[in-house]
């Protein structure tokens, strides 16, 4: 690789991520892409169990609030129509 290496958010090098799996938009376990990339192939990160328990807290949270909102939402405005897109 020359010295114009992709960067991460903090400016550095970006590190290998994972070799098995072998990842990345050039299989080379890194997170380097270019303008042929037209997916999504830029985030690696490295988490534990504990991450995932908190995500799906986290998860159980965003859901519970969405239901009130709608609930609070059918009340007030029972007879409006919107298109909402998630993603």
């Amino acid at each position: 690789m020359s010295d114009d290496f992709q960067k991460n958010v903090l400016g550095e090098r970006l590190e290998d991520c994972s070799h098995k799996p072998l990842t990345g938009w050039f299989r080379d376990g890194c997170c380097n892409t270019d303008a042929a990339d037209a997916g999504l192939h830029t985030v690696c990160a490295k988490v534990d169990i504990k991450f995932f328990e908190t995500l799906n807290l986290y998860l159980e949270y965003i859901q519970s609030y969405i239901s009130k909102l709608i609930q609070l939402y059918v009340v007030l405005c029972p007879y409006q129509r919107h298109v909402v897109k998630l993603k």
